[in-house]
């Protein structure tokens, strides 16, 4: 570690666990304060883009599931199921169940 503090430099050849974390630090610790506003705008940027594919991510995942329960409801109601036996196995509401009985006739 004095090595690290007496050249505030890690070189590449230095191999210690947790150095390339330091060496990342300081390189943003010797940027001017403009500089570091940048970078910490930017890291606050990803962060927000990393959240938006995060929750477009669970989105898609509840879109498809809600879909695989509707085909299965629908599947249901061919082999003449009543809604509450549909809405049971499929987490869908009676009246969701109801709409897709008057499409299917």
């Amino acid at each position: 570690m004095d090595i690290f503090f007496k050249n505030s430099e890690v070189k590449d050849h230095f191999r210690a666990k947790g150095l390339s974390e330091a060496k990342e630090v300081l390189d943003i610790m010797r940027l001017d304060r403009e500089q570091q506003y940048g970078y910490n705008r930017y890291l606050d940027y990803l962060h927000v883009k990393a959240s938006e594919a995060f929750t477009l991510k669970i989105e898609g995942e509840e879109k498809v599931k809600q879909l695989r329960s509707i085909e299965i409801a629908k599947n249901l109601i061919d082999m003449g199921l009543d809604n509450a036996m549909i809405a049971k196995g499929t987490g869908l509401t009676l009246a969701q169940i109801e709409q897709l009985r008057n499409r299917l006739d």
